[in-house]
Order: C-alpha cells, then sequence, then structure tokens
C-alpha cells in the first residue's frame, strides 16, 4: 500500500476520487505482474511504455501523471527482471544508450541542474523498460502491440481534430493543470485559435505521434489497405489541425520514399508524379522561395523561434560552439543554463531565447563525449535494423524539425521501436507459447520496429 501513497502524492490532493482510482488500479497492475505469463506481462509493460514515451518526455503532460507512469514502469521491468531476467540480446545499442543518459545524468548533477535531472531521470525510467520488454515479443505479438499504437494514434487524431474546432477540451486542465497559450499560435488554417493536441498536452508532440504512425503503417500488414487509407487520412487530417508543419514533411518524405522503393509496382501517372513534383518544388523554392512557400505556410515575417529564418540562426550555434572553451566542447555545460551560456548571445538578440536545434542542445549540455554516444546508439541501431528507411526519415525530419519534442516523439520513440531484434515466424511454427529471443548468428533475419509481409521485401 506503500505504493498507493506514493501515487497519491503526485496527484491533486483536491481530486481523492480520480486520486485513489488511478493509485488503486496502477497497484492492481503491479500485483498481477507476479502471476501474468512473460508474453503479457512484455505487452501491457510495451503498451504503457509507448502511451509513457509520449507523455513522460515531453513538457506538457503535468508531473502527476508523468511522474506515477514512470514509477509503473520501472516498477514492472524490476518485477519482469526478478522472475525471467533481462532478453540476451540486449545489444551494443542500448549499452551506447545507457552511457548517453548516465552521462548526461552525472554531467547535470554534477551541475545541480535540477530540472534536467528530473527529465532525464523520467526518460531513463520510460526508455529502458519498454526497450526490454519488446525485446521479449515475438513476430506476431509485436506486430499486434504496433498496431495498437496505430489504434491509439487514431483517437489521438480524432481529438486533436476536436480540439480544434474546440469541441472537446484539452485534457490537462481536469488533471489540475491548466495550459497556457505557448503553442498555440501559427496555425494551419488562419481561421481556428487552437491548435488539436489530443491528450498529449502539446500539438508538436501530437503531430509527431501522427506523423509516426504514418510512417508505421507502411511497416504493418495484417489488415485491408482499405483500413490503412482511412488511418492515413485519420492521422494526415489530424496533423493538419495540429498545426506541426515539420509533421507534414516527414508524411511527405515518407510518400516520396515509399514510391521509389515501390517503383516496379506503380501506375505510370504515379512515376510521372514522383519525378516532376519534387523538381517543380525545388525550382518554385529556388525562384520564390518568400512569396510561394512561407506566405502559404504562414512563415514569411514571423518575429519568433517559428520562422525558418530564426530555426536556421539556431542551427547556426553548432559552429558558434566551436569557439567555447575545450573543457565545455569536450564535457558539456550546465543544462539548466543553456540560453545564457555567451555563444549564443547572438541569438538572443535576434529574439531567440531557447536552443530548439537539439543536435545544439546534445553538444551544449553534453559535450563532444555525448554526441559521440548518441551518434554509436544512431548508427548501432541502424546497422542492426532492417527498418533503415523509417530511421533514416525521421533522423532526417527531427534535424529538420529542432523541436524538443519532435525529437523525443520523432527520434526517441523511432529508435525503441526498431531496437529490438525480434525473430520472424518459420512457416508452420507455433511461437505463442514461448517468445524466443535472436542470438547474435541470427541479427541478420530479424525486423525491428514492425513485421509483416513486405518487410522480408524491404518494403515500409
Amino acid at each position: 500500500m506503500a505504493y498507493v501513497y506514493l501515487i497519491a502524492s503526485y496527484l491533486p490532493p483536491s481530486q481523492a476520487v480520480t486520486t485513489w482510482t488511478a493509485a488503486v488500479g496502477l497497484y492492481a497492475v503491479l500485483v498481477l505482474a507476479f502471476f501474468v505469463p512473460r508474453h503479457v506481462l512484455a505487452e501491457v509493460g510495451a503498451v504503457v511504455g509507448i502511451v509513457g514515451v509520449v507523455l513522460i518526455p515531453n513538457f506538457g503532460a503535468p508531473l502527476s501523471v508523468k511522474a506515477p507512469l514512470a514509477g509503473v514502469l520501472a516498477a514492472l521491468l524490476m518485477v519482469s527482471v526478478a522472475r525471467f531476467g533481462l532478453p540476451d540480446q540486449i545489444g551494443k545499442p542500448l549499452a551506447f544508450l545507457a552511457g548517453f543518459f548516465i552521462y548526461a545524468l552525472v554531467s547535470a548533477l554534477s551541475y545541480g541542474a535540477m530540472q534536467s535531472v528530473q527529465s532525464l531521470t523520467l526518460q531513463i525510467a520510460t526508455v529502458f523498460p519498454i526497450a526490454a520488454f519488446l525485446l521479449q515479443l515475438d513476430g506476431r505479438r509485436l506486430e499486434r502491440l504496433l498496431w495498437t499504437v496505430c489504434w491509439i494514434g487514431v483517437i489521438e487524431a480524432v481529438w486533436a481534430v476536436a480540439n480544434a474546432l474546440e469541441v472537446l477540451p484539452l485534457p490537462w486542465g481536469i488533471l489540475g493543470k491548466e495550459l497556457g497559450a505557448e503553442g498555440q499560435v501559427h496555425n494551419l488554417i488562419e481561421q481556428l485559435t487552437v491548435r488539436g493536441s489530443g491528450s498529449l498536452a502539446h500539438p508538436l508532440a501530437c503531430g509527431w505521434f501522427l506523423a509516426f504512425c504514418v510512417v508505421l503503417l507502411g511497416k504493418l500488414s495484417g489488415r485491408s489497405r482499405v483500413l490503412r487509407s482511412i488511418f492515413a487520412v485519420l492521422y494526415i487530417a489530424g496533423i493538419v489541425f495540429t498545426g506541426t508543419r515539420s509533421a507534414l514533411i516527414i508524411v511527405t518524405l515518407t510518400c516520396v520514399a515509399i514510391l521509389i522503393i515501390s517503383w516496379r509496382n506503380i501506375a505510370i501517372p504515379a512515376k510521372i508524379a514522383a519525378v516532376f513534383v519534387p523538381v517543380a518544388l525545388a525550382l518554385v523554392s529556388a525562384i520564390s522561395f518568400e512569396s510561394l512557400i512561407l506566405e502559404p505556410l504562414g512563415l514569411y515575417g514571423v518575429d519568433n523561434t517559428a520562422s525558418y529564418y530564426q530555426r536556421a540562426d539556431s542551427a547556426d550555434a553548432f559552429f558558434a560552439l566551436l569557439n567555447a572553451p575545450v573543457s565545455l566542447l569536450v564535457f558539456g555545460g550546465n543544462p539548466d543554463q543553456l540560453s545564457t551560456r555567451p555563444e549564443f548571445y547572438y541569438l538572443a538578440q535576434n529574439g531567440i531565447f531557447a536552443i530548439d536545434n537539439q543536435w545544439v542542445s546534445a553538444l551544449a549540455k553534453t559535450g563532444v563525449i555525448g554526441l559521440v554516444l548518441l551518434l554509436m546508439f544512431i548508427s548501432g541501431v541502424f546497422r542492426r535494423s532492417r527498418s533503415r528507411f523509417p530511421c533514416a526519415l525521421f533522423l532526417v525530419g527531427s534535424t529538420l524539425a529542432f523541436s524538443p519534442l519532435d525529437w523525443n516523439i520523432g527520434v526517441v520513440m523511432w529508435v525503441i521501436l526498431a531496437l529490438p531484434q525480434v525473430p520472424q515466424r518459420e512457416p508452420g511454427k507455433n511461437t505463442a507459447a514461448s517468445p524466443s529471443v535472436v542470438s547474435d548468428s541470427e541479427a541478420s533475419n530479424v525486423v525491428a520496429g514492425g513485421i509483416g509481409k513486405e518487410s522480408a521485401a524491404g518494403v515500409i
């Protein structure tokens, strides 16, 4: 019962019924974890983790929700390890990710940056449980779980549209935290005064989660093309009503990638479009980037960080860091005082008070050491995964998008789902009884991030 009191301490005291209902429910999940089979525990933990990786790393949801969820994930992982042990094939990528988080946490503690310590602790409590649980799922269960993610995406898309149309309110006011006007400007639809956020507390988080679902649809089989098309339309509509332009970039890249990969199997009109549309867009961008591209997107003349001009300035900060003292360049600096560093004064003069480019942020916070660990992690995922196209798309998109929320949804969630080395089912063999763990020799025959008929041919 001590855990119930711990959960209750994080929730608003004025809501006794909600507090105790949530606390007892989470406590019941932990109790059941001692009795259910391994694959059931892994699926429940993975679903909770996928919900958590959307909410916990982002600054929109209240701590009263994030802290209990992270606590449940950590507790479920401890129960799983106590009963079944860790999966044999953890792999070097997860070790590099662990190294990055540990180094970032030690660095933040040494500077007394408690805000960053809290954020990193919540991220660690989310990332490692979900990675461990996904490693325990066989191909059939992994695909079923990822379809669950797609259904969650449908709910979020409908909810986001309802938010933007002001039919349904944002949920976090119910839990004791009112959201301000931050992030509610620069809507794609000028007539709307609210950007949809679903249950994700911020339009950027919601938009990128829906973009992730679009990419995920291309990796999964087992459902009709009509259903997948309906899902895709709902996701794109949700992205539009969140006003997340960077998420639309990812969707566009995904469509172009699918056309390229499926070149031999598509009709001639689609081939013509695949060749000439990108060329036409490039020419239009080169001839009149401001009037024909920025103005329709609502970006021309915008005097804040939504402007791509200022986003470019933020990216230029990477080169400014090269002039920092060697110790800061190698080991990093205080993450809670990033915007006040001398190297970034010129950004403040241009009205930029946050370093939104996450490569710049990683270099400034953890130095070359942290950046190398992060790059080794991503490189390890690429080498081990056959889902390289989604990996590349989200890597490019996250670099273009800059926002911390985009980074968490577009990269953290992507690498987690790409990380597990899941063996494909052999014909005539029933894998439902007990999920197996792949060995090093089988690494070339596994699929990360999704299982489907198309995956053997490398089609997303």
